[in-house]
């Protein structure tokens, strides 16, 4: 009779180095993922708070700015737990689940690409229906 078992885990590999070049790599990634989400916050308190702005072109560039932090929510902070905790293993519901979020924004990210280009094509192709759609 065969073992039938299977693990219910990821390892992820570390990065090999030294400790300083953890830290090193570690507050890189900490800086890149607080500075992304200032910025886009920022992005999406300005488009809410001027009226003037409250036109398609900058919606979708707000709801760009969410799914961007969605994007680097999903992914950075368990990168940034591995490397402070030295834990390099993920369930795989952690697993499935982080793939599951990562697809889900890609996806909304080329839906509003999309949707962006088109509204440009009519903005520029039929500029003066663009007010009536």
């Amino acid at each position: 009779m065969k073992n039938k078992t299977s693990p219910t885990y990821f390892y992820m590999l570390p990065f090999s180095g030294e400790t300083r070049s953890k830290t090193f790599i570690t507050a890189f990634f900490f800086l890149i993922y607080v500075v992304g989400v200032v910025i886009n916050s920022s992005i999406i308190t300005v488009i809410c708070l001027e009226a003037q702005l409250h036109k398609p072109m900058y919606l979708f560039i707000c709801n760009l700015s969410i799914v961007d932090i969605f994007y680097t929510s999903v992914t950075v902070p368990k990168l940034l737990h591995m490397l402070l905790s030295g834990n390099h293993i993920v369930s795989s519901a952690q697993c499935y689940t982080q793939l599951f979020l990562f697809s889900v924004n890609v996806t909304a990210e080329e839906v509003f690409l999309f949707i962006m280009a088109y509204d440009r094509y009519v903005a520029i192709c039929n500029p003066l229906h663009y007010h009536n759609i």
